[in-house]
């Protein structure tokens, strides 16, 4: 079994053309959503997968009911930005609050993240950060 950190916004979403800023409210059409399968076929059914998206909260259930429409899959638990805050400490604050102090028994992670900044700051938690190109081998 692995832990599995996954950005949705620019990992999981092929073409995320729809994603507000902080602050920003504005429609999102879900069914646009194209979501890259060569990631989920590489879980296995014993991964624990934790999901981040920037999307408000307000969101995150139909986001779920497309994802498993399109993939046959879904996450372990998703973390949705249902404060709006700043998006790399609503990502640090999770992952070691909750993520870290559910797993407490690994030590091992792997953090599929698109933006830098996210990268390293998951590098101050001493988890190592790959984009999806280095996890999908390409």
């Amino acid at each position: 079994m692995r832990v599995i950190i996954l950005d949705f916004d620019y990992s999981l979403v092929m073409d995320p053309k729809e994603i507000p800023g902080i602050g920003e409210e504005q429609l999102i059409d879900i069914k646009k959503d194209k979501y890259d399968k060569r990631i989920t076929e590489k879980f296995s059914s014993v991964d624990k997968v934790y999901l981040f998206s920037n999307r408000p909260a307000y969101y995150e259930f139909q986001t779920i009911l497309q994802m498993r429409e399109q993939l046959n899959w879904m996450p372990t638990l998703t973390f949705f930005n249902s404060t709006l805050d700043e998006f790399t400490e609503y990502k640090r604050f999770n992952t070691k609050e909750i993520i870290m102090a559910m797993n407490k028994d690994f030590s091992i992670y792997t953090v599929i993240e698109a933006n830098k900044k996210h990268r390293e700051m998951y590098e101050t938690l001493g988890i190592k950060a790959i984009t999806k190109e280095e996890f999908l081998g390409i």
